[in-house]
């Protein structure tokens, strides 16, 4: 086991903390820092190496979480999840042609943000981002709605549940219309 190797048992880091079972790093650093100053760097690796591992734990959470969130949409919430994708599709393809127009505008010497159409297709691809993280935050109102009737079954929590979920198919509704309105009207060249 090396220095850097971690272990959740929290006897080995302690006893790491203090020196033991690392092969005489904590002595190394003694002899070139001096008691003091050695003791604050190992403690400051050692603090620093624990955060590390707590954001990675939580890190690890969220994910879990975003998995569920992903199969209660497809199972939940077809039409929203469906409204996502495609509003995450859109605004990839409008990204990359945004940056290609960038490209081109600075290779022809001109400044991107004075082009009418890069600042039209910029706030459309700034409107898509509003609009994704809406529906996104509806998705996981009504994940969490979900999870809260899942524990409680009250019908309280189902109608709570069920009007979230109609909102958010609204909302996903209203932005497909939208996008198809953005997409037609930038197309046209208006």
């Amino acid at each position: 086991m090396s220095l850097f190797d971690s272990d959740s048992s929290s006897a080995t880091r302690s006893n790491r903390k203090r020196g033991l079972g690392c092969g005489g790093c904590l002595l190394v650093l003694v002899g070139l820092f001096g008691v003091s100053r050695a003791t604050d760097v190992w403690d400051k690796f050692w603090e620093e190496k624990e955060q590390e591992e707590q954001r990675e734990e939580q890190l690890e959470k969220r994910n879990a979480i975003e998995s569920d969130v992903q199969q209660f949409a497809s199972e939940q919430a077809p039409g929203l999840k469906k409204a996502l994708d495609d509003l995450g599709d859109i605004r990839t393809r409008d990204e990359q042609r945004l940056k290609k127009l960038a490209e081109t505008l600075t290779a022809l010497d001109r400044k991107p943000e004075e082009d009418p159409d890069y600042a039209r297709l910029k706030n459309r691809v700034a409107e898509m981002e509003r609009k994704q993280d809406e529906l996104t935050r509806q998705l996981e109102e009504a994940y969490l709605l979900w999870q809260k009737f899942l524990i409680s079954r009250n019908p309280e929590e189902q109608k709570r549940y069920e009007d979230a979920l109609r909102t958010g198919q609204k909302t996903a509704e209203d932005t497909n219309r939208r996008m198809r309105e953005l997409r037609e009207e930038f197309e046209s060249g208006r």
